[in-house]
């Protein structure tokens, strides 16, 4: 994160002028490197082996394509050496990349917007600023960034999202999340969550779905409403605190504080064998069953 951060006051509108059409063996269930400093990024998982690169330079960006054993690298950079050199407009570069479907998929920009659809394997995003959607299919995403709205429409295994400011909606998600947001939504879709660590100062926390028996839940708002859907018949152990605000826990009162502000509510349904720890400091908690 602080490496991007010494670039969050920068900006880039790609002037674009010379096509691309590289190509280079790599057998499925590599992996795949893509650097660009601003512009566009969209990655196609195939059903084939081999890397292909397509899109439009800016006059002053350098392509780079390379093979290191297992990995294939794709570096666009302006004049000078390194990945941030030659910061300006005409760096920036449009990438249209296709990947064997089980690549493992790495992304590092400053300021573009971000595509991946049909990879199956492990996604890495670190990006300063620009929007990132990823279709189904990857086992893990790990997406870093400082201003970003991040759409995920399905993840297998884990989840690590780590933002400044921008909102998550995330679908079809299973296994592991961990969300933290400086100032951002969390709007949570999935069957089967096993893990949920989810915090943010400035932002509300939605979660609908199914959870494993024996999940762990641990959501934390500083300035924002906590909702929770859970299918009927769910099972899980609820401790659920509100500095000022209210709880509403399927019609569970909760216990006001003797002294101060405030409510707590300590309330199992079913065996309990989920346990759910939801805090706020300044926002209302609401449970309830569909």
């Amino acid at each position: 994160m602080n490496r991007i951060l010494t670039l969050l006051a920068l900006s880039c509108a790609p002037a674009l002028a010379s096509p691309i059409n590289e190509q280079i063996d790599l057998p499925d269930g590599n992996e795949v490197l893509i650097e660009n400093t601003c512009g566009e990024i969209t990655v196609a998982g195939l059903e084939r082996d081999g890397v292909v690169v397509r899109g439009e330079l800016g006059d002053d960006a350098e392509l780079n394509v390379s093979r290191s054993g297992k990995r294939v690298s794709v570096r666009v950079k302006g004049d000078g050496e390194g990945f941030f050199s030659g910061w300006s407009e005409d760096a920036c570069a449009t990438l249209r990349v296709e990947v064997p479907v089980h690549t493992e998929l790495s992304i590092e920009a400053v300021s573009a917007e971000i595509e991946i659809g049909g990879v199956h394997s492990e996604i890495s995003v670190e990006v300063v600023s620009g929007d990132i959607w990823i279709g189904e299919g990857p086992s893990s995403v790990d997406i870093e960034s400082v201003s970003s709205d991040v759409t995920l429409k399905g993840v297998t295994r884990e989840l690590e999202v780590e933002l400044v400011s921008g909102d998550v909606t995330v679908e079809n998600a299973h296994g592991r999340v961990d969300f933290t947001s400086v100032s951002g939504d969390l709007n949570l879709s999935g069957a089967g969550l096993s893990r949920v660590q989810a915090e943010s100062v400035s932002g509300d926390i939605r979660i609908v779905g199914g959870l494993e028996s024996g999940a762990r839940l641990d959501l934390t708002c500083h300035s924002g409403d906590v909702d929770m859907v859970l299918p009927k018949g769910t099972s899980g152990a609820f401790e659920v605190q509100s500095f000022s605000g209210g709880i509403d826990l399927m019609g569970v009162k909760p216990k006001s504080r003797e002294y101060g502000p405030g409510a707590s509510l300590n309330h199992a349904i079913g065996e309990g064998s989920a346990e759910i720890s939801i805090t706020t400091f300044s926002g209302n908690v609401e449970i309830k069953e569909q």
